[in-house]
C-alpha cells in the first residue's frame, strides 16, 4: 500500500520496481511484470529492476528472456544476479 500511496502521487521507478517484487513475492506475476516495466522505462539503467524481472520471468517458464534479464542485471553490477544465472540459466 505504500507503495501504491507514492506512486499515486507521481510514477517512482524504485516504488514500481519495489512494489512489482511485493507481487511477485505473492504470486501476482502478470501485475508484477507490469510494475517492473513501468520501473523499467523511467529508470533503464537500475539493476534491481532487470533482477525482478528475471525472477518474474522464471516464475513464468520465460527462461530465455529470465536469463537475458538476469544478465543484464549482473552487467550493470548487481552481484547477485550471478548466483541467480547459475541456477537458472544452465
Amino acid at each position: 500500500n505504500d507503495f501504491s500511496k507514492i506512486i499515486a502521487n507521481k510514477p517512482h521507478a524504485y516504488a514500481h520496481n519495489n512494489r512489482g517484487y511485493a507481487k511477485y513475492k505473492l504470486g501476482l506475476l502478470s501485475e508484477a511484470q507490469l510494475d517492473c516495466e513501468k520501473s523499467l522505462k523511467l529508470d533503464p539503467k537500475n539493476s534491481w529492476v532487470y533482477f525482478n524481472l528475471g525472477l518474474i520471468k522464471h516464475a513464468q517458464k520465460e527462461t530465455r528472456e529470465a536469463c537475458e534479464f538476469l544478465e543484464k542485471a549482473y552487467q550493470l553490477g548487481k552481484k547477485e544476479a550471478f548466483d541467480e544465472l547459475s541456477k537458472k540459466c544452465q
